[in-house]
């Protein structure tokens, strides 16, 4: 994957920005009160439901792809003026 170069400035200029700033440490508990333990538990939760669906996101991916070199996807419509 390629970024335009002034995107790439941009990125490089944000991953700086967070070198220089980083979050202070966690404490026991984060603002909805979970510890680290129960947010890594989470977090292996999601990633082992994700990859219990990845074969039919892969198939829903391949569908829509299909749809759309078929021609029989239309853009959505979008209520935001793009500047």
């Amino acid at each position: 994957m390629s970024l335009p170069p002034e995107r790439l400035a941009s990125v490089y200029d944000f991953a700086l920005f967070v070198q220089q700033h980083p979050l202070p440490s966690m404490p026991e508990g984060d603002i909805f009160g979970e510890t680290e333990d129960e947010v890594r538990a989470d977090e292996e939760q999601w990633e082992q439901q994700f990859a219990a669906s990845r074969d039919k996101l892969r198939a829903i991916a391949g569908e829509a792809a299909a749809e759309y070199r078929a021609g029989r996807t239309k853009p959505k419509e979008s209520h935001h003026e793009c500047h």
